[in-house]
């Protein structure tokens, strides 16, 4: 399975409007790997000491409103995020699994 590099994720966010940081690419390359929706626990488990939990709610709301990570609530009093479902996120897995 090919990873996308840092140039990927930033063309993707450049593209979107905003701006590259750290913990907007640390995010996608997260839910990229993400076999599920992750929670906001799961997320900083993984992040460990990269970036706090205000830092990460921040990123995802601005990669919300760049329309490329979706908020799930399955009705059990947290949220789950997960790349959205647009053209980016099938360009993502379409890079990710070619040779």
């Amino acid at each position: 399975m090919n990873k996308l590099n840092v140039s990927k994720f930033s063309d993707i966010l450049r593209s979107a409007g905003y701006k590259t940081t750290p913990p907007r690419v640390l995010l996608l390359k997260l839910l990229d790997k993400a076999k599920s929706p992750m929670t906001i626990k799961e997320i900083m488990e993984k992040t460990g000491e990269e970036m706090d939990q205000a830092t990460a709610y921040r990123a995802l709301k601005k990669l919300g409103g760049a329309g490329l990570v979706s908020q799930i609530d399955f009705q059990h009093g947290h949220a789950h995020f997960e790349l959205a479902a647009t053209k980016e996120r099938k360009w993502i897995r379409q890079q990710r699994i070619a040779p």
